[in-house]
């Protein structure tokens, strides 16, 4: 059975799970449902399958499905051409890549983030609560790696709502931010510091990590292949803990850390700890190794989001038709969110003429539409056979750590390890007088299209001005406001 089946098999009881602990409104749990979450936790099955529940509540549209991978979050970094028509032909597209954040169609989609997030934490929080208080319904071992990876998400979604709400860190950090939710109660909380926050999110981690010390993936690997190629002991192994880059396992949640440590400043921490996981010893450079070339220029299973070095992605069921609605040439140009202008594409990837002359291995996803002035990113598209990227969305990837400690070490040897493998040159080959805060950049353009991480990045670095995805002007300012969006309004009412 491979792991798409998995999925479907499990999808109705992990459904049962968020609509049980969700209800019409997201901080009621009704009596009668009390109980049916009591049956739930009351089998190993049934709890494998409520912890699916939630991943799959993460990958649905309004929030890592769709929202904050390739649509909002990443029209808030300009990712996206947006030259052309009036607010009316595509609102959401208009106002947000404009930063009009009083229009309604933004401070609508902003809410559905909002609401999506703490419902799903919520359903995390219930989840921990009702399994710590289980005795023998699952072996110490296993629960102890079901928790972990809860702690862990609930630290992965706290920590995107900080970079997106929160105040700019690198000047605000003391300001009010966002809730810390710990509990699956019904009780509004107050908004906390960004400092407060991001400690509460580390502290998650940290169990988290003390949790996950035996997850299988530290000493048999992802277990993403076939059942007739695996070793007799992962075939051994329940399936539920094979395909451990599809969950949040020990090495995602180190680097959760080291993302969270670099949001915070905590620069000499988190290069420390990124440099521990780069070494051989670690375990990353081996059980995810980089993708080779020939995966990615299979005409018939073309890898695009570059599986093999994903620590951590989710199913994300709506991936194929988002694409269609979103992406595809099918559509009308006005409706669909293309590149921004070919041009800056040719400039990220260091090609005077054509994109199709890079050597880059990122830029094959990256396909001519109609006169060439724009392109087309066939990243989520679906390819004609099934494979192991099939609704795959990337959350953590290993290349991150490298552009981590390009930045603590102010070092191109990291920039230039992550180049060699995407079938480039060294920075010093190609360029004199190279900037390493503008390779960096460039970098994440090149690297994290279509999963969320670029104007986290620029957010950050609280950078003054960063590239147009619109023609007219090669940069856009960015004032601070620009950098928060509007918490839901009746959450600043209460």
């Amino acid at each position: 059975m491979n792991y798409i089946d998995k999925i479907k098999r499990i999808i109705p009881v992990g459904l049962l799970f968020i609509i049980l602990s969700g209800c019409s409104d997201w901080l009621r749990v009704d009596p009668v449902d009390q109980i049916l979450e009591d049956q739930i936790f009351s089998s190993e099955y049934n709890v494998q399958t409520a912890l699916n529940g939630i991943y799959l509540k993460m990958g649905e549209n309004n929030l890592y499905g769709r929202e904050l991978s390739n649509r909002t979050i990443e029209l808030l970094a300009q990712q996206y051409f947006n030259g052309e028509g009036a607010g009316d032909d595509y609102p959401l597209k208009f106002y947000v890549s404009n930063y009009t954040y009083s229009e309604d169609v933004v401070k609508n989609i902003f809410s559905v983030i909002w609401t999506g997030a703490y419902s799903t934490i919520l359903n995390i929080n219930n989840f921990i609560e009702k399994l710590d208080a289980t005795q023998g319904v699952v072996l110490q071992n296993r629960k102890d790696i079901l928790l972990g990876e809860a702690y862990a998400l609930r630290a992965y979604i706290h920590l995107d709502l900080l970079r997106l709400f929160g105040p700019v860190y690198a000047t605000d950090s003391t300001a009010f931010s966002i809730p810390y939710y710990t509990e699956p109660k019904a009780v509004l909380r107050d908004r906390e510091t960004a400092t407060g926050v991001l400690n509460k999110i580390i502290g998650d981690i940290d169990i988290a990590l003390k949790l996950l010390k035996a997850d299988p993936v530290i000493t048999e690997g992802v277990m993403t292949a076939a059942e007739e190629d695996l070793s007799i002991s992962q075939r051994d192994m329940d399936p539920f803990y094979r395909n451990r880059n599809r969950r949040i396992n020990y090495y995602a949640a180190a680097v959760l850390k080291v993302r969270a440590l670099m949001y915070g400043d905590r620069k000499e921490e988190a290069g420390a700890l990124a440099k521990s996981l780069l070494e051989e010893s670690s375990g990353i450079p081996d059980k995810f190794p980089w993708t080779s070339s020939e995966q990615v220029f299979n005409s018939n299973r073309e890898d695009y989001v570059f599986s093999s070095e994903v620590l951590f992605g989710i199913y994300s069921a709506n991936m194929y038709s988002n694409w269609t609605n979103d992406f595809s040439p099918g559509i009308t140009r006005i409706s669909r969110l293309l590149a921004s202008a070919t041009s800056n594409l040719m400039k990220i990837f260091d090609v005077t003429s054509s994109i199709d002359l890079s050597t880059d291995m990122r830029a094959r996803h990256w396909k001519v539409y109609q006169d060439a002035a724009y392109m087309v990113n066939y990243k989520f598209s679906r390819s004609y056979y099934e494979t192991n990227v099939w609704y795959f969305q990337p959350l953590i990837r290993k290349s991150e750590l490298y552009y981590v400690l390009a930045e603590c070490e102010s070092n191109f040897v990291y920039i230039d390890e992550v180049r060699i493998h995407r079938g480039l040159k060294t920075v010093a080959e190609i360029k004199l007088n190279a900037v390493l805060d503008t390779e960096i950049q460039n970098e994440y353009m090149r690297e994290f299209f279509g999963e969320g991480q670029l104007f986290y990045f620029y957010k950050r670095k609280n950078l003054s001005s960063i590239p147009n995805g619109s023609p007219g002007s090669a940069t856009i300012s960015m004032e601070k406001d620009k950098y928060i969006p509007p918490i839901p309004q009746k959450e600043l009412d209460r």
